[in-house]
């Protein structure tokens, strides 16, 4: 069985493995290297204001780093209050949560299989259901009220509480209904694909197992997604939104998964 400790440890590891791969460790004006650290003071003289021509002044800048055993990336961000940007490699944001949903929906399926037995089928359906539909749906669904936010601030301002509620409101009415039926439609589908197909992926069957199975689902929404909704769209920067929201999902995956496979 699964004892709600071990489930807070996973949440606990989930977390820490996001927040070390977001974290940025050039950030600031120190450099290092593997032979020792340099710390360049960052008190030079602005360029613009030398007697030398601009590309001159940070020419003159390089060569002083590099004259003191600075690698060269360090009087790219060090010039003296002019700031020269420095190559950063682009992340597509929706592949990186697509990504990070196949992961997450895996990890709630192989919780839930602690309770019942391993199967491989689950896993993979899983999986695709997270990195293919919750992922993109997720991620334009929380652009949509991220500009409701805004919307309501230009339009009709008020107090941020209420504001947060209306957000919530949405997002546990139409978002809960049409994504978690979403969700039904996509895993019955695919499940009853990867088991041969048959009367099973027929439409019909396919809406009855969702009809079946919508209340029990929406049920288990409504039981974790408005606090931690609330808490999300009150507390949480725009830009830690995703990361509180993939932590939380591993818990609801997890119910999702007992209600998709077993019925409960």
């Amino acid at each position: 069985t699964v004892s709600p400790p071990m489930l807070l440890e996973l949440l606990m590891i989930i977390g820490l493995l996001v927040t070390a791969t977001s974290f940025n460790p050039n950030r600031g004006c120190s450099s290092s290297s593997s032979a020792h650290v340099f710390k360049p003071s960052c008190s030079f003289p602005d360029p613009a204001s030398s007697t030398l021509p601009r590309v001159g002044a940070l020419q003159a800048l390089h060569r002083h780093h590099v004259a003191r055993g600075a690698p060269l990336s360090s009087a790219l961000h060090c010039s003296g209050g002019a700031q020269v940007p420095s190559p950063k490699r682009k992340v597509n944001p929706l592949l990186s949560t697509m990504l990070s949903s196949a992961a997450v929906s895996l990890l709630g399926s192989l919780c839930s299989q602690m309770l019942t037995s391993f199967s491989l089928k689950n896993s993979v359906t899983f999986t695709l259901i997270g990195g293919l539909y919750f992922g993109p749906v997720l991620f334009y669904w929380y652009g949509l009220i991220n500009k409701l936010g805004d919307l309501i601030d230009v339009k009709r301002p008020m107090p941020k509480f209420a504001k947060v509620l209306v957000q919530l409101i949405v997002n546990q009415s139409i978002g809960a209904v049409l994504i978690n039926s979403g969700f039904l439609l996509f895993h019955t589908s695919l499940n009853a694909l990867l088991s041969g197909g048959g009367a099973g992926a027929s439409p019909s069957a396919v809406w009855a197992v969702v009809v079946s199975k919508l209340p029990s689902t929406l049920k288990a929404n409504w039981s974790v997604w408005p606090a931690a909704s609330y808490i999300n769209f009150y507390f949480v920067p725009r830009d830690r939104r995703v990361l509180f929201t993939q932590i939380v999902a591993v818990v609801y995956n997890f119910m999702l998964s007992l209600i998709a496979v077993r019925g409960v």
